[in-house]
């Protein structure tokens, strides 16, 4: 069992090697087809991307070197296709969802899977970890931005949590916008947040951080 993980620029999909699967004739089971009842279609990975079958290059190149791995490893081409994910199956996350299933003697069997599962990953181990996993792409032009970011006052947190105050802190001071604008909310709503850091539970009250906004000049553009 083996797994790979490709990261590229949410806003560019594109993939430069993609015009060396393009052409690949592949069996394709898409959504629609098996809500309507219809069989799997022969189709080129190009003319998938192209029609928004498949949702981007990236995820159709990769379809491509998993097509060409499993039938350098021998599995017949004509008892290989891909099925889409349908949309009660399809994890939240992703944006598109292809499974490569082989006809056996107990029907088709899916043997491997690939999807865009946007930056689902690393938002999850940037929540559990406090470590920012971000890249930076160099903008022609700098721009002014608005910033809106959680300041921890740590004054107040090492009084209440002592020993534990620091990772609280570093916590704090990682969450992206969105998780912010939560926080403020649920401060405003309750009176008092929940945050879990490393497994534990801890409330912090309005009084133990601040949220501050700002407009700064950025010369990168962070890609999550």
């Amino acid at each position: 069992m083996g797994e790979i993980e490709h990261f590229c620029d949410p806003a560019h999909k594109e993939h430069a090697k993609f015009s060396s699967v393009a052409d690949l004739k592949v069996l394709l089971y898409s959504a629609c087809n098996q809500m309507e009842g219809k069989s799997p279609e022969l189709v080129t990975l190009g003319e998938a991307v192209k029609a928004g079958l498949i949702a981007n290059e990236t995820l159709g190149y990769y379809m491509g070197r998993i097509y060409l791995f499993m039938t350098k490893m021998g599995v017949d081409r004509a008892k290989m296709r891909f099925r889409q994910h349908m949309s009660n199956e399809m994890a939240h996350y992703a944006s598109d969802c292809w499974d490569t299933e082989c006809q056996t003697s107990y029907g088709w069997v899916e043997c491997v899977g690939c999807a865009d599962r946007s930056c689902f990953d690393l938002k999850q181990h940037s929540k559990a970890t406090g470590v920012r996993l971000c890249a930076e792409k160099k903008l022609k032009e700098p721009r002014v931005v608005d910033v809106t970011e959680c300041q921890p006052q740590k004054g107040i947190l090492g009084k209440t949590f002592k020993k534990e105050a620091k990772v609280i802190t570093e916590h704090l001071a990682c969450l992206d916008e969105t998780l912010v604008l939560d926080l403020e909310h649920r401060l405003k709503e309750d009176g008092e947040v929940k945050v879990n850091v490393n497994g534990k539970d801890f409330i912090l009250k309005p009084d133990m951080l601040l949220i501050k906004r700002y407009q700064k000049k950025v010369h990168g553009k962070i890609q999550r």
